[in-house]
């Protein structure tokens, strides 16, 4: 639903709905390798629940979004769903 509510309400183009949604993947790639060592250092339980927090707070702050939510917005609560992706899965 994400990518039509960036089209049909926030009248973004395709190519732009890709780079928006970018912020979702992303930051597995990066920042998987530090996850690791991480986990290394501290064990699983760290990274886990940081995960989990900015699971809950990613969809927090996309209930927010509207036909007037600016860019920036957005892409924070995109960017820390994929952060929080990686600490999760990493």
């Amino acid at each position: 639903l994400t990518p039509l509510f960036l089209h049909n309400i926030q009248h973004y183009s395709f190519f732009m709905i890709g780079l928006i949604l970018l912020p979702l993947t992303l930051p597995s790639i990066v920042f998987s390798p530090f996850v690791g060592q991480i986990v290394d250092k501290w064990g699983y339980k760290t990274p886990i629940k940081l995960g989990m927090l900015l699971l809950i707070l990613s969809p927090f702050l996309q209930t927010f979004f509207s036909e007037t939510s600016p860019l920036w917005h957005i892409l924070l609560a995109f960017l820390l769903f994929g952060i929080a992706w990686a600490l999760v899965i990493g």
